[in-house]
């Protein structure tokens, strides 16, 4: 027998052997009591995406998410060694793992996020279990789009050892969540992780975002709560003529809440900040201006009848 056709038929011995063995090692019961793959704390929110792999089709991919809520684009996942590491699905796709039985897998994902403007980042939250070997922890990268150089490394890891994977073939039973905080914005995000050893089967993944944009102050917005209405202005007006530093009526910081501060709220009427905040509708400037000056006419009102109070009194 020639030494090609021998190595052959070894490899196709141990790639028999290693689904057999594989395959009981599901049917048998993999894992006894998994770690849920959980919503992380801003699930939901506005510029958010989620993808769950509950299972796999392919190593080569792309592999849809079985579950997602993504309306930037369509995320994959897929085992980049495939073609050489001998990768193959073991299960019923597409609840099915992918597995290796004599090389290291090096997978990755790749996520669509929202970019939002100049100044955002974004949170990312991976969580996965995997059967068998662990992890390397070390591997743990994100890659942005459009964006050269080495991967970021991950804010923090936590890996959850389950114990022996049930089914009698040995192996661990792990659960990992890894998060990165204050990535730059960008338009897709690659996620690239690699099993510590050989025997590895991926069995679930998730992955979340939360792409923010930095919060500034509005000006004219006294009391900090997203929009400059009659709210702030009222507050000008219970500090009229207040001299002093750091003033929150003070709108110009120059030293005393006065005229030139109206000026700023009215300027500003009905703006708001924030996060994907838009401005609100702004009235015409002869009703700004009317406003200024019916605050200013008030103001002076006050101002008289405390004067006239106080030489009533004298």
């Amino acid at each position: 027998m020639r030494a090609g056709t021998r190595e052959l038929l070894t490899k196709i011995g141990r790639r028999a052997t290693a689904v057999a063995l594989a395959t009981a090692f599901i049917v048998a019961g993999a894992r006894a009591s998994a770690v849920p793959l959980v919503n992380p704390s801003f699930f939901g929110q506005a510029n958010t995406t989620y993808q769950e792999w509950d299972g796999f089709t392919s190593p080569t991919g792309p592999n849809p998410a079985t579950h997602v809520n993504n309306p930037y684009g369509t995320p994959t996942w897929v085992d980049t060694t495939a073609n050489t590491d001998d990768a193959f699905i073991i299960g019923t796709p597409p609840a099915a793992h992918i597995y290796s039985f004599d090389a290291i897998l090096n997978l990755q994902a790749t996520v669509p996020a929202p970019t939002l403007s100049s100044g955002a980042t974004t949170t990312i939250v991976f969580q996965a279990e995997v059967l068998g070997s662990a992890l390397d922890q070390t591997l743990f990268g994100v890659s942005l789009a459009g964006l050269m150089g080495s991967p970021l490394q991950p804010t923090q890891i936590t890996q959850v050892d389950e114990g022996v994977a049930s089914g009698g073939f040995g192996g661990g039973d792990f659960y990992y969540r890894v998060e990165w905080d204050n990535v730059p914005a960008a338009s897709s995000y690659t996620l690239t992780y690699v099993a510590g050893d050989t025997s590895s089967s991926q069995v679930s993944a998730r992955i979340d975002t939360l792409t923010t944009v930095p919060t500034t102050s509005l000006t004219g917005d006294v009391n900090n709560d997203g929009i400059v209405n009659g709210q702030d202005l009222a507050l000008v007006s219970s500090s009229w003529l207040q001299a002093g530093a750091n003033l929150a009526s003070d709108v110009n910081h120059d030293g005393i809440v006065n005229a030139q501060d109206i000026a700023l709220v009215s300027s500003n009427w009905l703006h708001t900040s924030g996060a994907g905040a838009q401005a609100a509708a702004v009235p015409e400037p002869s009703t700004i201006a009317l406003l200024g000056v019916g605050l200013l006419a008030l103001l002076a009102r006050r101002q008289m009848r405390a004067t006239r109070a106080r030489n009533f009194i004298g």
